[in-house]
């Protein structure tokens, strides 16, 4: 039958779309699973279906406990995990019956310590499309690869949810509590203990894209400013682990930080103390920007991620510097503009990230 999976599924008020999550998993090819289900705080029927599952399955396992969060959910839930692998799934998103065996297959058969699979984002279910195993691709990447594409997010995405991870991997880790983007705070952490990430192309997670959750509920500073933290943890992570990476992730920090400011400039009258938060985020953009040289590395480094991110970056630079200027007319609006014309001037023929 194979080893154990353990898939944990954080719970809180999904009543509409927990059945479809639920019944995906239970209906795997791929049966030697353990089913952590945790409720969290749940104030409609998520609790219930839980409930029911569990007294249908034996798989199944139900945590009820206080509100503390997806990070939280998550983190309770690989307390409980028993399993020699571990897996993540948000519990309004939905599995193909084949994600577990496909995954295991190639943990297997490459050897590796995380097998990645690929997603298709989708509002209806009349958009879900079948995977073409006639096309599938599998890349291997060793450790620092598998680092590098993390930071950039692009052939290793940085979410935790489309991944097969051996268990031991998590001794130590732990989301960060009460934090949006929780993601980006961990995965990179993840990566870098694997020898091996295993890639496959195929299309076998779905992710739901919901208007009335956390990260597509429009603008909260909160958030922006959540986001520009979880950016700046790789900073610290890469300067302990991988110093020569540095120049990279500072790279992404400064180019993430100035689209959330550009939101925060548009959103500031909806926001006390607007002026304070965008003067200290510009300051520590340009605290990155001393990574930016005149070098060939780095050049090359910006192309691959600003060529991935070029174009709704250069829409919006523009248009926030000149209103970050009227807000401040000193020498850190200039400083911000010069810095961003050189990584624009070094990107304006850059291709698209290739794979590293």
């Amino acid at each position: 039958m194979g080893p154990l999976i353990s898939v944990i599924i954080p719970v809180f008020n999904v009543e509409r779309y927990l059945k479809r999550c639920l019944d995906s998993v239970i209906n795997q090819t791929y049966k030697k699973l353990e089913i952590i289900l945790v409720n969290d705080g749940s104030t409609d029927k998520s609790g219930e279906i839980c409930d029911s599952y569990a007294s249908i399955d034996k798989r199944v396992k139900v945590i009820h406990k206080k509100n503390g969060g997806l990070s939280d959910a998550r983190n309770v839930g690989l307390l409980e995990a028993t399993g020699d692998f571990v897996s993540f799934i948000d519990s309004d998103d939905f599995i193909h019956k084949d994600m577990y065996k496909i995954m295991y297959s190639l943990m297997t058969e490459k050897k590796g310590d995380i097998v990645e699979v690929g997603y298709q984002k989708f509002s209806t279910e009349m958009e879900i499309e079948e995977p073409d195993y006639h096309k599938q691709n599998i890349d291997i990447y060793p450790t620092k690869k598998a680092v590098i594409n993390t930071i950039l997010d692009h052939n290793c995405r940085n979410y935790v949810w489309n991944k097969l991870y051996k268990i031991e991997l998590w001794e130590d880790i732990k989301f960060p509590y009460r934090k949006v983007f929780e993601d980006i705070f961990t995965t990179h952490k993840i990566i870098s203990k694997a020898n091996k990430v295993v890639k496959t192309n195929l299309n076998l997670y779905y992710y739901f894209q919901r208007n009335d959750s956390i990260v597509n509920s429009g603008f909260s500073i909160n958030k922006s400013l959540q986001h520009c933290e979880a950016v700046g943890s790789m900073i610290k992570f890469m300067k302990e682990k991988y110093p020569d990476l540095l120049p990279l992730a500072y790279i992404k920090y400064y180019i993430d930080c100035f689209i959330r400011l550009y939101e925060i400039i548009n959103n500031r009258k909806k926001i006390k103390d607007s002026n304070i938060i965008i003067h200290k985020l510009s300051q520590q953009m340009l605290g990155s920007s001393i990574f930016i040289k005149d070098n060939e590395e780095i050049k090359n480094l910006c192309k691959k991620y600003l060529g991935y991110n070029y174009d709704i970056y250069l829409k919006k630079r523009k248009k926030m510097l000149v209103e970050l200027y009227l807000l401040d007319k000193s020498i850190t609006a200039y400083y911000i503009f010069k810095k961003s014309t050189i990584l624009c001037t070094r990107t304006k023929n850059a291709l698209l990230f290739k794979k590293t």
